[in-house]
């Protein structure tokens, strides 16, 4: 059930509910109630089944919707380059003046200890 044709999709989506059907009326002339009935491990199977192809079919139409989409703002953002070069009033685009950060004073040596000298002087 790889295919991403939703035809196909859609015809196994029939020929599974088609069994479903039969499999229903199967086990009704068999004599079993609802509740047997939706026990039954085949039709609990199909049921899965057609799940599966129905959540595909709504990706494929998500997907659809989304590419139409894309085609559409991608003609939009044509037609206006399109305008923007027959109107003559190309804007180009100004960079913006990168700010200089203050410097950070410098790092302190790695393991130097705090105080440094003058504690030591002030302990003796």
């Amino acid at each position: 059930m790889g295919s991403k044709s939703r035809e196909t999709r859609e015809q196994q989506m029939a020929r599974f509910r088609r069994l479903a059907e039969s499999r229903t009326s199967l086990l009704k002339e068999q004599g079993l109630n609802e509740r047997s009935i939706a026990k039954d491990s085949k039709l609990r199977s199909l049921s899965a089944k057609i799940k599966q192809v129905r959540d595909a079919i709504g990706r494929l139409n998500f997907l659809a919707a989304q590419t139409q989409e894309l085609k559409d703002r991608k003609e939009q953002a044509k037609a206006a380059a399109a305008a923007a070069r027959a109107g003559g009033a190309v804007e180009k685009k100004k960079k913006k003046a990168v700010e200089e950060k203050p410097q950070a004073p410098a790092a302190k040596r790695k393991g130097a200890k705090k105080g440094g000298e003058k504690a030591k002087q002030q302990k003796k």
